[in-house]
């Protein structure tokens, strides 16, 4: 277990600052986030930074945004007529 210093970041502001013992790095970030999945890379003004001092490395994530694939009930066909049938 490697222990990591793990700062919140929104925009250029520290919100908060812990020290997280853990297996890896994203871990790290995702215990600092409540438990949200994170992604690597700060891509949001809100972002973690963790650092493992022992081996002088830095990493940065944001919280991972959902799937962007559409929802299925958003997806079936509807019972409408055809768009193309002339209306008599």
């Amino acid at each position: 277990m490697t222990k990591y210093q793990v700062e919140e970041i929104e925009g250029d502001a520290v919100l908060s600052s812990a020290v997280v013992v853990v297996d890896d790095p994203m871990k790290a970030a995702e215990a600092a986030a409540g438990g949200q999945k994170v992604s690597p890379r700060a891509l949001q003004d809100h972002w973690f930074r963790v650092v493992d001092e022992e081996q002088a490395a830095v990493y940065e994530y944001s919280l991972a945004v959902p799937d962007e694939h559409p929802d299925p009930e958003w997806t079936r066909q509807s019972d409408l007529a055809d768009p193309w049938e002339v209306p008599r």
